[in-house]
């Protein structure tokens, strides 16, 4: 059973932002430690976390403002729990999220993030 919450505190931003920062498609983009953390650490951002058994198994960004609102920014699911549905869940949340407050949900893959191109 996956839990959905926001994030909260140091040691959750960290350890989300050092999977960003050494999973793709951030390698190639180029998206580092500190400015993982940085993305992660933006107010004007909602940042949810899934837990599964007890352990940090992913999480979302997803950009409620501007023009974009209703963009999920980032999807990003811990090694340990890839394939195992953990990102639909979080896509699912993410999407009931949104259509509460706005009528569309954006989301852009990377045209070299083929993994999640085979996935459709």
């Amino acid at each position: 059973m996956i839990t959905l919450r926001p994030i909260q505190g140091a040691a959750e931003i960290h350890a989300c932002a050092h999977t960003m920062s050494t999973s793709e498609p951030w390698l190639t983009l180029g998206r580092g430690y500190e400015e993982s953390v940085a993305v992660l650490s933006d107010a004007s951002k909602e940042v949810y976390v899934a837990l599964a058994q007890g352990e940090l198994a992913g999480f979302i960004i997803i950009n409620m403002q501007g023009a974009f609102r209703g963009y999920i920014q980032t999807v990003c699911v811990m090694p340990a729990w890839r394939g195992r549905g953990v990102g639909s869940e979080l896509i699912r949340f993410a999407e009931e999220r949104i259509f509460r407050d706005a009528p569309n949900v954006f989301m852009c893959v990377s045209s070299f993030n083929t993994a999640v191109w085979a996935m459709k």
